[in-house]
């Protein structure tokens, strides 16, 4: 009889997979389209991202809760469901920024670095270039294909997971049976 409902019923590793591949292709593609439009350090592209995740986040945890669960889910399951599929999407573009980087174009940690230098210098244009070049050589130690892909995995589950927390208030649906 489990054998049945754990068949009709799939776990939310599959699910949050599914959703979580669909969504990191997505953002790699987001990645690809700044990339050869030449405007990756775009903050357009990070409030691309943010968006998709969110609506993902959305869209992902309401098809599970109506598609998997019967319609219900409790606030810790939406909590866990969008943390877990935002993290599978991360750890995918998290792999694809450290190939990207490392094998693709590395020259495009160059124009990271000529991005970080512009945002230092609007953000404080009295900056001394003594300052400005101690900044750069810390942010240059930081931009290294490998560090960049982890801390991705991180920030964007960290965002997702903050994300989840808000949604899954909107995403809980009680099942009166269980009142």
């Amino acid at each position: 009889m489990e054998n049945n409902e754990t068949t009709a019923r799939p776990g939310m590793f599959k699910s949050a997979l599914t959703y979580g591949l669909l969504i990191g292709i997505l953002l790699i593609v987001i990645h690809l389209v700044f990339y050869f439009a030449g405007a990756m350090t775009s903050k357009y592209m990070a409030y691309l991202y943010y968006a998709v995740m969110l609506a993902a986040i959305i869209l992902a945890t309401k098809a599970w809760r109506d598609e998997v669960m019967g319609g219900y889910i409790r606030y810790g399951q939406a909590l866990g469901f969008g943390t877990l599929t935002i993290f599978l999407a991360a750890a995918m573009v998290g792999i694809y920024i450290f190939i990207f980087y490392k094998f693709v174009d590395p020259g495009a940690l160059n124009e990271l670095m000529v991005g970080a230098e512009q945002q230092m210098i609007e953000k404080n244009p009295n900056i001394t270039d003594e300052e400005l070049d101690m900044a750069l050589t810390v942010s240059q130690k930081f931009m290294k294909p490998g560090f960049l892909g982890i801390t991705s995995i991180f920030n964007y589950t960290f965002l997702g997971f903050v994300m989840s927390l808000i949604t899954s208030i909107f995403m809980k649906k009680t099942n009166p049976e269980e009142l």
